[in-house]
């Protein structure tokens, strides 16, 4: 290594997992204020031995298995992104030496030799012949054209705070081409200063900077509520050459009336966008024999357990769960998220009282949860089609609202006292 670097030059980091005195040597190697990152399991130096040593670097030691068990949620997002940014050559993976298990000569022999002078990056893997071996091959070539392909990714809705969200998360893991569909069909002013459009321009500027490719964002003016317009939006999108893969159906307003007090015009006003809108892509899709990857409604915690002054609002949330389940039962693409009370972005970020979710026992949805259950999803798109993503206190929650048949099959901890008030949200 030390010839590798010549006498003067030193290493920004150093990914050990060496043990006993050779800790030492590969700490010389490594330059002021670098860092020291140990994966090793025994021998390791303590901190207060490195600082002894080495006071001028950085040094933590990180066990993987414990960071599995600790926080498996934060984990399993980590895995699926790096997953997701080889999968669309954001990442190139450590190079792979495969020999053939069956070859006499250029097999198991033939590794260890290679292995041997230590010279090597990357894995030395020993592959069992299979019958299924040019299906392989030929499946992944077909993956990686398929990538190149001009997909499109459309967003409901898109021009929210959101669906802007949303959009620099696509480009972040390879999207190239996204349509932000709204009744507006522009960005004003005042959207174009926000944090969220400012970072979306900036991973914009950033993805197209270190992959040298161009990025298409498009904002296109839709009225969900109109089968026509959803029609020729995606006319649009085809006749640009763009196949819509995508369908994030993140668009929905509010019309706040008790039951009481609900008119036509007030359930109108809530089930245009969200659940016509939701309708009209998928016959639209069927129509024109698009097979979407990807068909993500964004529904609501409040189909799933009520909001007291929504109930319209309550009701087109579990019209949107219907359509996901109705799809995956013809074979097709669909996934819901139930999302909570978004603390951020969204309709119900303007009118949350954070103080009143904490006495209810609900904790906000923030960007990152919002993003990492997103994560949840797409890594499981085949299995998925409802899912909620509220964290809940459930002792809190079942001291102000009364248990309801969903929440039959909980009991509440040994010890803790749950008692059933009058309530409702």
């Amino acid at each position: 290594m030390r010839s590798f670097l010549g006498n003067e030059d030193r290493l920004d980091i150093v990914l050990n997992c060496l043990s006993g005195h050779f800790i030492g040597f590969s700490l010389a190697l490594l330059r002021p204020g670098g860092w020291f990152v140990e994966i090793g399991k025994r021998g390791i130096w303590s901190r207060e031995k490195m600082a002894q040593e080495r006071t001028d670097v950085n040094y933590e030691a990180v066990a993987l298995d414990v960071m599995i068990r600790d926080d498996p949620v934060w984990f399993r997002g980590m895995l699926n992104r790096i997953n997701c940014m080889i999968a669309t050559d954001q990442l190139t993976p450590p190079p792979i030496h495969a020999f053939d298990l069956s070859d006499e000569n250029e097999g198991v022999s033939a590794a260890f030799t290679f292995m041997q002078p230590a010279l090597h990056i990357g894995k030395i893997v020993l592959t069992v012949p299979s019958a299924l071996g040019l299906e392989v091959i030929e499946a992944r070539a077909t993956q990686k054209r398929a990538r190149s392909c001009p997909y499109a990714y459309v967003i409901t809705g898109g021009l929210g705070g959101l669906g802007l969200v949303v959009a620099a998360w696509l480009i972040e893991h390879g999207a190239k081409s996204i349509i932000l569909a709204s009744r507006r069909g522009q960005p004003t002013q005042e959207m174009q200063e926000s944090k969220e459009w400012q970072r979306l321009e900036t991973i914009m500027q950033r993805a197209e900077a270190t992959e040298g490719s161009c990025i298409t964002l498009r904002a296109a003016k839709c009225d969900l509520s109109s089968i026509e317009d959803c029609r020729a939006l995606l006319t649009q999108v085809q006749g640009e050459g763009l196949v819509p893969k995508a369908i994030l159906h993140a668009a929905g307003t509010l019309s706040d009336a008790t039951i009481g007090s609900q008119t036509l015009e007030t359930i109108a006003d809530v089930y245009g966008p969200k659940v016509q809108g939701a309708w009209a892509f998928h016959d639209l899709l069927i129509e024109s024999r698009v097979q979407a990857d990807t068909f993500l409604v964004f529904s609501s915690i409040a189909g799933l357990l009520g909001n007291s002054g929504r109930s319209n609002h309550a009701a087109a949330n579990v019209c949107l769960d219907a359509l996901v389940t109705y799809r995956r039962s013809q074979g097709l693409a669909g996934s819901s998220i139930q999302w909570g009370a978004r603390t951020e972005q969204g309709k119900a970020a303007q009118l949350v009282n954070q103080h009143q979710l904490e006495k209810m026992g609900f904790v906000g949805v923030t960007n990152d949860i919002g993003l990492r259950s997103l994560w949840a999803v797409q890594g499981h798109i085949a299995t998925i089609d409802v899912i909620c993503c509220q964290p809940i206190r459930l002792e809190t929650y079942f001291r102000v609202i009364p248990r309801t048949p969903f929440f039959s099959c909980l009991e509440p901890q040994r010890g803790v006292s749950v008692t059933h008030q009058e309530g409702s949200f």
